[in-house]
């Protein structure tokens, strides 16, 4: 159902009725604090339109109304992209840099 929903908003956006897509976000996400997501990626290196064009990384956010924290695997590699709005948090550098030093600890200690 998500993908139906999902390409339904792409069409509309695409024909110019934005509100309505806009309407249909604040519909589903007015209930959420926070979205999190672990979408595992390819496992080895693809290429883009050649293989002269190595894919190095990739990186996804996407346009909602509240934060976001989505981490992607890909080619033995882990990506991860924070998204949130800065009225609603007060100090986003603290955010991230309690987000690094979790990270840091549980890399020190596996």
């Amino acid at each position: 159902m998500h993908d139906v929903a999902g390409k339904l908003l792409t069409i509309a956006s695409r024909l110019g009725l934005d509100h309505i897509v806009g309407q249909t976000q604040n519909t589903i996400f007015k209930k959420h604090a926070f979205v999190y997501s672990n979408m595992p990626g390819f496992s080895e290196q693809v290429h883009f339109l050649s293989p002269s064009h190595p894919v190095s990384h990739f990186a996804v956010y996407f346009p909602n109304l509240v934060s976001q924290c989505l981490f992607v695997s890909y080619n033995g590699t882990l990506s991860f992209s924070l998204s949130t709005d800065a009225a609603t948090v007060a100090k986003p550098q603290l955010l991230v840099d309690s987000f690094v030093a979790e990270v840091n600890a549980w890399a020190r200690h596996p």
